[in-house]
């Protein structure tokens, strides 16, 4: 295994970069261990990523982002509940 760094700007959550992660290697074959003093997360997989598959998955979490800020809690035609 192999241990890289991503930049948590790039990211939402640990989550959302391990699901992604996940989507590229399968079930059970990468771990984001944890962020480190500069913010990176660091991450553990079957080989290094390339450049253009670190791109990939920064632009997988990227929309992933986009799609949860995009949404708002109530939209025009959902009912609001009486307090």
């Amino acid at each position: 295994m192999i241990v890289q760094i991503i930049p948590t700007r790039y990211t939402v959550s640990g989550k959302v970069l391990y699901d992604c992660l996940e989507e590229k290697f399968g079930v059970g074959k990468v771990q984001v261990i944890e962020l480190d003093d500069g913010e990176n997360w660091k991450i553990q997989v079957p080989r290094e990523l390339t450049d253009d598959e670190q791109i990939e998955v920064i632009r997988k979490c990227q929309k992933k982002r986009r799609a949860r800020t995009s949404g708002s809690a109530h939209s025009p035609t959902s009912p609001i509940s009486p307090t």
